[in-house]
C-alpha cells in the first residue's frame, strides 16, 4: 500500500478513498434490503433478528451472506483508511487511529456475527443476537464520537489562530 501511496500521492489515495466509500455505500445501498439489514439498527434482540432474516428468505439470506462479505466488509476498510487519514490530518496525531481500529472493530464483529446468524437460521442463538446487537449499538455510539472528534478537530484546524 506504501508503494501505491506514494506512486499516487496523498492527495490521490485520499480521493480514491472518497470515491470508494461512496461507491460502497450505493452497492450496499442497492443490494441490500435496507429495512431488513440490522447493522443499521439500534439495540435489537433475537425477535428482530429472526424477522429480518424470516423476512429475507433464503435466497435473501444467501444475497446478504455475499453482501457482507464481498461488500460491507471491503467497506470496512475502506472506511477505517479514510477516516484514519481525516483524523491525522485534523490532529496531527495517530493517537486517534484507535478510535478508528475500534469502530472497525466492532463493525467487522457484527458481521461476523450477522453471516453466522444468517447461516444458522432458523436457529437464532438469543446470545449471539445480543452480542451482535451489542456490536451494532457500539459501533453506532463509536462512530458519533469519531465523527465529533473528526469535526472537532477540523475546526480546530481551520479557525485556529496558532501555528501548528
Amino acid at each position: 500500500m506504501q508503494a501505491f501511496s506514494f506512486s499516487m500521492g496523498k492527495r490521490g489515495v485520499t480521493w480514491l478513498l472518497v470515491f470508494l466509500f461512496f461507491l460502497f455505500n450505493i452497492l450496499l445501498t442497492v443490494t441490500l434490503p435496507v429495512d431488513l439489514v440490522l447493522d443499521l439498527r439500534f439495540l435489537y434482540g433475537p425477535e428482530v433478528v429472526f424477522q429480518c432474516l424470516q423476512q429475507m428468505g433464503e435466497e435473501g439470506r444467501s444475497a446478504y451472506i455475499r453482501g457482507i462479505m464481498f461488500l460491507d466488509i471491503p467497506y470496512v476498510v475502506v472506511y477505517a483508511l479514510l477516516f484514519a487519514r481525516w483524523m491525522k490530518w485534523a490532529w496531527h496525531t495517530k493517537s486517534y487511529f484507535r478510535l478508528v481500529l475500534l469502530v472497525a472493530a466492532m463493525d467487522t464483529l457484527e458481521n461476523l456475527l450477522m453471516i453466522y446468524l444468517s447461516f444458522s437460521f432458523p436457529e437464532v442463538d438469543p446470545i449471539l443476537a445480543y452480542t451482535a446487537s451489542l456490536f451494532t449499538s457500539a459501533k453506532w455510539i463509536l462512530v458519533f464520537f469519531l465523527l465529533l472528534m473528526l469535526f472537532w478537530g477540523c475546526y480546530r484546524k481551520v479557525f485556529s489562530t496558532s501555528v501548528d
